[in-house]
């Protein structure tokens, strides 16, 4: 990946035309004559982007054309959600990814105008940090994590993307039907059943599996469940709330066991509708936000998708067929040796997983407006789920 000599912008407030035109000019998206008078930048997505700000940017050209409109994504200026992507890679990874993998996948997906991340060098050495931080005594491990934590000292990142005017962008708030989520599922089978297996990436500086760490993500866990168990328990139902304990005890042994269970794939890591773009027909036309793609079991962006997007009120029923669509589509992907059963199963198990990383909330500020109800929508939906456990 090819890095411009000039400094790139720390934040949406660094922007100018002066370096947006250079950029433009070296990855070929407007021509060398052409030069941008002036740009504005316009917040997207209220409440989505919690470790990232996103914006269109409307350009106007003082000399030549190109494109008029744009998305540009850089690393938040809240510093505590910003350590937070830093401590999980978050930025570098995105960019890596749209580089060096999705060419390759034939998902939908928005054209990729510049994408760089200023390597200062230190990544390789903060992987094997976490990694030997794995082993290190628990109180020893929740203090070191709490310290990461703090940490809000980001190299430069930008992404700049297609604009997508004209296409639905989906809304968790709202949620979706079972029919828009069948669709969602089947993107999800593309992904995963293109990676399955033994055509899953290999692991990189920026991209391993979700169980490299187990005991560092149970850290993590630790120092905000109380944040978090105050959180869930005002909405989860009476026969959930034990799980919320549960998770206290086995959260690190359930991650590894279902990492060495289920086959490995690529993972989005963040597979819902706030990062989703949909055409006339209902189909999604594009899936972006890949900061946190990860290696691992797909159900786990499967559960991660299902509750946090369909209604309480929606029965089991309907979840065990969207199951089974989406098992339809693996297979049509030529993955043939990974039975309903198994899927099924593993499911239900990452129902816990999932509960366990979702604590990582307590160590995030969703803000007073959409954030926070976006919260309050998806407990009270991964309450309804989990009733399948429970009753």
């Amino acid at each position: 990946m090819v890095i411009d000599a000039q400094p790139l912008p720390f934040g949406s407030s660094d922007l100018e035309p002066k370096w947006l035109s250079g950029a433009l000019r070296e990855a070929g998206v407007i021509t060398q004559s052409s030069e941008i008078d002036e740009l504005i930048w316009d917040p997207l997505g209220e409440g989505e982007g919690f470790v990232g700000d996103l914006g269109r940017l409307t350009l106007r050209y003082r000399h030549g054309s190109g494109p008029t409109t744009m998305v540009a994504k850089l690393p938040t200026e809240v510093a505590q959600n910003r350590a937070m992507g830093r401590a999980l890679g978050v930025y570098q990874r995105e960019v890596m990814v749209y580089h060096d993998l999705l060419p390759s996948l034939g998902l939908p997906c928005p054209r990729l105008y510049v994408g760089r991340y200023d390597a200062d060098g230190s990544e390789e050495a903060e992987l094997r940090r976490i990694v030997g931080a794995n082993h290190l005594p628990m109180p020893l491990l929740r203090l070191l994590t709490q310290r990461e934590q703090r940490n809000a000292d980001v190299p430069p990142t930008v992404l700049l993307l297609e604009d997508l005017q004209g296409q639905e962008l989906g809304d968790q708030v709202a949620g979706c039907s079972v029919e828009r989520a069948a669709k969602v599922l089947e993107v999800a089978a593309d992904l995963h059943g293109r990676t399955w297996g033994a055509k899953c990436p290999q692991p990189t500086v920026w991209l391993q599996p979700g169980d490299v760490a187990p005991r560092v993500f149970h850290a993590v866990y630790l120092n905000h469940r109380r944040m978090f168990e105050e959180r869930a328990s005002r909405i989860f139902s009476e026969q959930n709330r034990p799980l919320l304990r549960s998770v206290r005890r086995g959260g690190a042994r359930r991650i590894r066991l279902l990492h060495r269970q289920a086959p490995r794939c690529l993972l989005h890591g963040d597979f819902r509708l706030d990062n989703m773009f949909f055409g006339a027909d209902g189909s999604v036309s594009a899936l972006f936000d890949w900061q946190t793609t990860n290696l691992g079991p797909g159900v786990l962006d499967i559960a991660y998708f299902i509750t946090g997007s369909l209604g309480f009120e929606t029965p089991e029923e309907a979840i065990d067929e969207l199951l089974h669509h989406y098992h339809r589509r693996l297979v049509d992907n030529g993955v043939d040796e990974y039975p309903f059963d198994q899927l099924a199963a593993e499911y239900n198990e990452a129902l816990l997983v999932l509960l366990h990383r979702m604590s990582a909330i307590g160590g995030l500020d969703f803000g007073d407006g959409r954030g926070a109800e976006l919260i309050e929508r998806w407990l009270g939906r991964f309450d309804a789920r989990l009733r399948r456990l429970t009753t």
